[in-house]
């Protein structure tokens, strides 16, 4: 792999003091400047168009709780119609102030706005008098130091497009068909499919768990010492321990 300093290095040397084969260059020629400055920028804009933040178009919605079923259907149709084919290739949304944060990644940076435009279309609140504010443009800067650098984002927005997508499928069918599984359990079901697809096997969970435990500081003030607390525990190590089958028809 080239690193970007090297390659930037090797871009400001100055080529009139290298040979240059058959093909004529006068040191003293005015165009050499500006053709020199435009293969500059056209490489610094190549690298910008595939920067991790390139492309992506957030925006932010705000809702009463009695409006999120709608809200969920209407983004739930909204990812359907702009994934895949369409100008978006990847997806998420996080519960997050100001209420809903809902982000699409272009399928090709010069599309962003296109995206941005059929996006705030779909989620406009005058359509279908809908219960929650008009979508206001933010920007969205992925946090690559907690995933590995930039290479690691492709991979990291693809898993959250297939977990926001599970998560839209739980709640329209909540709210269409009656209760859906308890949040924990489906959020158990998709981590177990996560560490399935990493190779992590056995007992290997708990290596995971830890760093969980001390990076963020979950725990428990007083422990397992409460029955009731023991017994919540016990139940969702059961559950962890189920094969996925098993999982999805508790």
């Amino acid at each position: 792999m080239v690193q970007v300093e090297r390659l930037l290095a090797d871009c400001l040397d100055d080529a009139r003091t290298a040979p240059m084969g058959t093909v004529p260059l006068d040191p003293e020629d005015a165009g050499y400047t500006a053709a020199r400055r435009t293969f500059l920028t056209a490489g610094l804009h190549a690298l910008r168009a595939h920067a991790p933040e390139a492309g992506w178009v957030q925006l932010n919605v705000r809702a009463e709780p009695a409006g999120w079923p709608r809200l969920y259907r209407r983004l739930s149709r909204a990812a359907g119609d702009l994934l895949g084919t369409g100008p978006a290739r990847d997806f998420f949304f996080m519960h997050k102030p100001p209420g809903l944060r809902v982000r699409f990644h272009a399928s090709h940076p010069s599309r962003a706005g296109e995206l941005r435009t059929a996006l705030t279309r779909r989620l406009d609140p005058a359509t279908g008098d809908a219960p929650w504010t008009r979508p206001v443009a933010e920007v969205y800067e992925p946090e690559t130091y907690l995933f590995g650098g930039p290479r690691s984002m492709p991979h990291v927005h693809a898993l959250f497009t297939a977990d926001s997508l599970a998560w839209l499928d739980a709640h329209t069918t909540a709210a269409a068909d009656g209760p859906a599984p308890a949040d924990w359990r489906i959020s158990l079901t998709l981590l177990g499919a996560v560490f399935e697809g990493l190779g992590i096997v056995g007992w290997e969970h708990r290596g995971v768990w830890q760093t969980v435990r001390e990076e963020t500081g979950r725990r428990l003030p007083g422990g397992l010492d409460e029955p009731d607390r023991r017994r919540a525990a016990d139940g969702i190590r059961a559950y962890w321990e189920q094969d996925p089958g098993s999982r999805l028809a508790a």
